[in-house]
């Protein structure tokens, strides 16, 4: 009886479901890499409309000090940072018509990616080189303006089979990691023939481990309810690789401790200890610099705000330096961002939206401050502290009588490591941390002249190098609430000691370098925390260890998504260490921000990057329903 009734009522039920079905195929066969211009397109009018005044006075535009005048009306978003991540999702946003108010505390844009001039030398501060420039290069093209694209050179030289890094590991043979995934293999084998089966298995175990993170980073994409939803689904994809570190996983493939100290050589990229850094992630360094070599941008790193800035500011935009963000304003009744504090003016901006690539330690301890009660009870503060910061490092910057090639610096990058005799690199870390006057320093050691084929155009007769060591956030912290540029001689005695320890390990490798210095400046883990914003000096935001990895709470923690309405995270913090992981994180934001991507999305495969193929191609289709008009 109760069929006879609902049996027409089920036929029609199966209709319908079959009709939407096919009306769903048909939209995603007829939308298919269809061109499309950008979710919530605003064109703009021609020549853009910056609001720059013609006769205005500034340095550049990576030096636009902020005044409240010079704020845009109408600002679409803001973004706290000018870091990569930060302005490849202003750029993005750009791109896609948005007015985008940028606000950096340092006195120059560009975050890690700017480089400073001091007594006639120019010197890089946060990035040293990049792997997989193909990809760098194809995301960052994507945010900058077409007439000033970031052109690359690749370090290394034929000879030397274009070698990126050096690896140095006690009193064993230098170690040359050159291009080519192939060749890296070849060399190990050759240094170590008899460890040809572990070696092989090595490379075996990187690729099978390549998409273990998979479920993680999709799960950025989507509503945190989602990704807690799926995650018992998901917790067990790739767990075999996701929750050991590579220091067991290299302990369970080979005894030889030379040759786990090679492949590990450069794992300083990411700032952790192999003991404690996660497999998935401290593998990818060394394959990842193998597989097409090291590159540098042409012109030095400042060139790739350079390229973003004009995008922004032809949108409306604008990038503002010696802007310090107090606060920001979140409206407690709708748990809304909607704009920010500036901290010596008291000025309010308002915003559509707000974007944080302040870091997630900066943006919750301090930028969050006043949230302080909603985010205890999310447990977010205990969640930063129970990942911890990652590694701070402490600065060389030496500026050098002569030319690089007068001076013979090589491009490739050195990796010093001092070990014992078991070649253990965590404990050579662990007793540089405890005592870095007297135990063997962890050095880095590039030089930015010899890197760039321009650098003598622009300083003849000159050549820089940037010593690198790590030094633990609570030697210094003493002298953290003395001002910068102020603090007392024993600061000062700290950082002489430490930085003429780094000067003779580059002297070690550079013996004619000696007499030609004309220039030393050192800067500390405060330095860090001064200019960047770093929570205890981390040059890497949040310790790259499986806690962050594999704690559901952390997962939560790292991610676009804030508690808080129209506020989002952009920074290495919410993907992995590195500027090449920012600047992919900006790309993830920026698709966050605008609407990307839905289930139509998905399946029609639209992304943010191949719609801005139709702005940057001048296809000038109108059949897009997201595109409005300015006003």
């Amino acid at each position: 009886m109760l069929y006879t009734v609902l049996s027409p009522v089920l036929e029609v039920l199966r209709s319908m479901a079959v009709g939407g079905g096919l009306m769903l195929v048909l939209y995603v066969v007829a939308n298919f890499r269809k061109k499309r211009k950008p979710k919530q397109y605003v064109a703009l009018p021609p020549g853009g409309r910056s609001n720059v005044a013609a006769n205005e006075r500034r340095v550049d535009n990576l030096r636009d000090s902020y005044k409240l005048r010079k704020v845009p009306r109408g600002l679409d978003a803001i973004v706290v940072g000018s870091g990569i991540s930060g302005l490849m999702t202003a750029g993005l946003l750009a791109k896609a018509g948005k007015r985008v108010l940028v606000l950096e505390q340092h006195y120059i844009a560009g975050g890690c990616t700017h480089c400073f001039d001091d007594h006639g030398f120019e010197f890089d501060t946060g990035l040293h080189y990049l792997g997989e420039i193909e990809t760098f290069k194809y995301l960052l093209d994507k945010a900058s303006d077409p007439k000033r694209k970031v052109e690359w050179a690749q370090m290394g030289s034929e000879e030397d089979g274009w070698t990126c890094d050096e690896i140095k590991i006690g009193d064993r043979p230098v170690f040359n990691l050159r291009r080519g995934i192939r060749r890296f293999k070849a060399d190990l084998i050759e240094r170590f023939p008899e460890e040809k089966e572990a070696i092989e298995k090595i490379f075996k175990m990187s690729k099978q481990s390549g998409t273990s993170r998979l479920p993680q980073m999709i799960g950025k994409v989507l509503p945190l309810w989602v990704v807690r939803l799926l995650r018992p689904l998901t917790k067990h994809w790739g767990r075999k690789w996701n929750e050991r570190t590579i220091q067991e996983v290299l302990d369970g493939v080979t005894d030889n401790a030379e040759l786990k100290a090679l492949v590990m050589g450069n794992i300083g990229d990411i700032g952790h200890i192999p003991a404690e850094c996660p497999w998935t992630q401290a593998i990818g360094v060394p394959f990842y610099y193998a597989k097409s070599g090291g590159w540098y941008p042409i012109g030095g790193p400042s060139r790739i705000a350079k390229a973003i800035v004009p995008v922004i500011e032809r949108a409306g935009g604008r990038v503002l330096v010696k802007a310090m963000v107090e606060q920001i304003l979140i409206d407690d009744k709708t748990n809304t961002a909607y704009g920010v504090r500036m901290a010596k003016t008291g000025d309010i901006i308002r915003a559509r939206q707000v974007i944080s690539a302040a870091g997630v330690p900066a943006t919750y301890f301090k930028l969050l401050s006043e949230q302080s009660a909603k985010l205890e009870a999310l447990g977010i503060p205990q969640t930063i502290k129970d990942i911890g910061a990652g590694a701070a490092h402490f600065y060389v910057f030496v500026g050098m009588r002569g030319s690089s090639a007068e001076l013979k610096l090589r491009s490739s990058n050195i990796w010093h490591w001092p070990t014992d005799k078991d070649l253990d690199m965590n404990a050579a870390v662990d007793a540089m941390h405890d005592d870095p006057f007297n135990n063997p320093l962890l050095a880095f050691i590039g030089s930015p002249s010899a890197k760039d084929p321009d650098f003598d155009r622009r300083f003849p007769g000159k050549s820089t190098a940037v010593l690198i060591t790590e030094v633990a956030y609570d030697k210094v912290q003493q002298w953290a609430d003395q001002k910068s540029g102020s603090r007392d001689k024993a600061y000062k005695e700290f950082k002489k000691r430490v930085g003429d320890r780094l000067l003779e390990i580059f002297f070690s490798y550079y013996p004619q370098c000696r007499d030609r210095v004309e220039h030393l400046e050192y800067a500390s883990p405060l330095t860090n925390d001064y200019y960047l914003n770093a929570w205890r000096g981390s040059s890497y935001g949040l310790a790259q260890n499986l806690t962050r990895f594999n704690d559901p709470r952390a997962d939560d923690l790292c991610r676009p998504e804030t508690p808080f309405k129209n506020l989002l995270l952009t920074g290495q913090d919410t993907l992995f260490n590195g500027v090449a992981a920012a600047e992919a994180s900006g790309v993830i934001t920026a698709h966050l921000a605008l609407g990307y991507p839905s289930v139509l999305d998905v399946l029609t495969m639209r992304s943010l990057l191949t719609d801005i193929d139709t702005i940057d191609g001048g296809d000038d289709d109108d059949d897009d329903d997201n595109e409005r008009k300015e006003d």
